[in-house]
């Protein structure tokens, strides 16, 4: 075996000149012809293989390097080993520099000093983040931090630290990255290390920017760059000024950013640190599209690209092709849009940008309804929205504030009419409406058309759900001839369990789409109506959430049921006042045929007390009594402690839509009411159950 090496090291000393090399590499070919030393031959290999421009020659200078150690004392052969792991990792071959690296920190584990070990498990938790190991190369830093606290060594805390905190935040897990970044900060300006403080203002200048706390970002920014400008830190100032500039852009102060942009290109240039010169060309690109100037924009992003393909920097690639797939997308150029994007989303997948794949799933819903292939469009928007249900409430609103803000400029009656069509509900009376009523007034008749669309939809929503329900009670009441089957009640129970489950996705998707319509209304009656009919949706898909956690399928908790549907309302009427809700349920469970109508009569009842019942300068209270009464019926009393309201007037105004489902409402739960207009508004109710599989 080390005949063979041998023989491959000697045929590349002596053609040289075939691969090109440089004449720092031929002078290393001569320093290792004359040297005699096994450890001077194993370096030389090392940094002859580093210096190699193809993989294949500089592999195997790295394998002679490893050969020559074999027989060396420990510490060489760790020497040799780790010098190896850092020509695998230059090439960008991570997993086999981790593999290295690792038996080398075995090694010094059992024999190298507390110093060495640090700095192998620091080494280790660099190469396992290259690899996108990021849960070890935590722990690898981890390790190295606590050694480095042992024996003083304060740059290595620091250094650790902030490669924490740099891992936190590329997984947007802000609040873990700070705290970790703010220990730094403390440690460099408490032992006096300007270079380390400075670094370290970056990464929290980064965070809060990502954060949009822009002010805070640029005082930190503002503090590294006075440690650079004394240092003539040309490498960090470049970095400095190019995220001011991103912080500029953010603010849309796109000529302060500019300039920003300008000071960074011209300081990476003195520093001669190139890699990230693409960076700063590539935020430049951002800065013209988003002022519409796309022939500018396009020849930066070439820039960027043309920069990051020259180091290899495939990673920040990705971003660089989703930008230009959102100038096509603007421009409209189907070809080179999806050309684009196709590209940033392999790059995505395999460094795993789960944002920019999102992001690219929305742009395509976007490109598709400019185009007017509007169920395309709505099949990439549900792909999106599918992903909704497996986040936390906050997450979840974000990332619809981000659907809103990209299809608010483009959205349009014929693009909701289209999305409509995709459900098989909307009929011509659009077309009709809008031929009658003057241009001014279109666009609040087609909206109302929608909402009666929609209506339909949840009609045909809940019809289908009691016909399902029905089915139940029937399988059930043939259970005992229906043993044999392949279908145990474990699987019928899951299977039902997926029913509610769609069902509720089905009335979020339609949520979501009142709710991006309702962003680009600006008469405010119209929005109000969206946002009532929204509420309603609301109700019902709490219910059927409510059912398929529910461990019986045929009941819901009621107390549950009315504490989250009346703080769901209060939140998103988001009165000035302070509202206080009293809620009283006797009743434990009740059954999908009650408890919809039951909630659509609550939430009529309540968003009417929430908008009109209160005066601005008074505190409220809503009461909701629910409970038996004789004969198997029950007893609800709502309302509130406000200022009240004709209910008669208001009941034979044709134009009050709530009034009348209230009416409605009562009458499918085969009930009778009674208005109060003492000290507020107070209806009692009086009705009965609506299950047929009992209560």
């Amino acid at each position: 075996m080390i005949k063979g090496l041998f023989g491959i090291l000697i045929f590349l000393l002596y053609t040289g000149n075939s691969f090109g090399q440089t004449a720092e590499l031929d002078s290393l070919r001569s320093l290792y012809e004359k040297t005699e030393s096994i450890r001077e031959k194993t370096g030389l290999a090392i940094e002859m293989a580093l210096n190699c421009k193809k993989k294949e020659e500089a592999i195997a200078y790295a394998e002679v390097a490893e050969e020559l150690s074999l027989n060396e004392v420990t510490k060489n052969r760790i020497e040799a080993v780790m010098g190896v792991a850092s020509v695998y990792y230059k090439f960008k071959d991570f997993g086999v520099a981790v593999e290295k690296v690792q038996s080398a920190v075995k090694l010094l584990d059992e024999f190298g000093s507390l110093g060495e070990r640090a700095e192998g498990y620091r080494i280790l938790g660099k190469y396992q983040r290259g690899n996108l190991m990021l849960d070890q190369a935590l722990t690898s830093y981890l390790q190295a931090e606590e050694i480095y606290r042992i024996i003083g060594d304060t740059k290595g805390v620091i250094n650790c630290l902030n490669k924490r905190g740099i891992i936190h935040k590329d997984l947007q897990n802000y609040s873990q990255a700070l705290p970790i970044y703010y220990e730094a900060f403390d440690l460099a300006r408490k032992h006096g290390l300007p270079e380390q403080l400075a670094s370290t203002c970056v990464n929290i200048g980064v965070v809060l920017k990502n954060e949009k706390n822009f002010e805070e970002a640029l005082s930190y920014y503002q503090r590294a760059e006075e440690i650079y400008v004394i240092d003539n830190n040309y490498y960090g100032l470049a970095n400095i000024y190019n995220n001011i500039g991103n912080v500029l852009r953010y603010q849309k102060k796109y000529k302060e950013a500019l300039r920003y942009y300008e000071f960074a290109i011209e300081n990476r240039k003195k520093s001669k640190k190139l890699r990230r010169l693409g960076y700063t060309y590539n935020n430049i690109g951002i800065v013209y599209t988003e002022q519409k100037k796309y022939k500018l924009a396009l020849e930066y992003l070439e820039k960027a690209e043309k920069q990051k393909l020259e180091f290899e920097d495939y990673e920040t690639l990705a971003h660089t092709y989703l930008n230009f797939s959102e100038v096509y997308l603007v421009l409209n150029n189907a070809e080179k849009y999806y050309y684009y994007a196709d590209l940033s989303e392999k790059l995505s997948r395999k460094y795993l940008h789960d944002e920019i794949i999102r992001n690219l799933s929305v742009n395509h819903g976007k490109f598709e309804a400019n185009n007017g292939n509007y169920k395309k469009a709505y099949a990439h928007l549900s792909s999106v929205f599918q992903e909704l249900d497996t986040l936390d409430a906050k997450s979840q609103k974000i990332l619809t504030s981000v659907l809103q803000a990209h299809f608010r400029e483009k959205q349009s009656k014929s693009e909701i009419s289209e999305l409509s069509e995709a459900n098989d509900t909307l009929s011509n009376q659009k077309e009709e409406l809008e031929y009658n009523q003057r241009f001014s007034r279109k666009m609040i008749w087609a909206l109302s058309l929608v909402l009666v669309v929609m209506v339909i939809l949840v009609i045909l929503l809940f019809v289908k759900q009691r016909a399902l329900a029905e089915k139940k009670k029937e399988l059930e009441l043939t259970n005992e001839r229906l043993r044999e089957t392949t279908l145990g009640n474990e699987e019928k129970e899951t299977l039902l369990k997926e029913i509610h489950h769609r069902v509720k996705n089905n009335l979020q998707i339609i949520k979501s789409l009142i709710r991006l319509q309702n962003s680009a209304v600006e008469d405010e009656k119209m929005h109000a109506i969206l946002l009532e009919f929204e509420q309603r949706v609301s109700s019902m898909a709490l219910v059927h959430e409510s059912l398929y956690k529910s461990d019986d399928l045929a009941k819901v908790n009621v107390g549950s049921y009315y504490e989250d549907l009346i703080n769901d309302l209060i939140e998103a009427y988001n009165v000035k006042q302070e509202v206080e809700a009293e809620i009283s349920i006797d009743i434990e469970d009740l059954g999908l045929d009650t408890l919809v109508p039951l909630g659509l009569l609550t939430n009529e009842i309540i968003s009417n007390s929430l908008k009109h019942g209160f005066d601005r300068n008074t505190n409220g209270i809503i009461k909701v009594v629910l409970k038996n009464i004789e004969d198997g019926r029950f007893q609800l009393l709502i309302g509130d402690n406000g200022k009240g309201f004709d209910f008669e007037k208001q009941r034979l105004n044709e134009s009050s839509l709530g009034t009348e489902l209230i009416l409605a409402l009562v009458e499918q739960l085969d009930g009778e009411y009674e208005f109060s207009n003492d000290g507020g508004s107070y209806y009692q109710i009086t009705f009965k159950p609506q299950d047929k599989t009992g209560i």
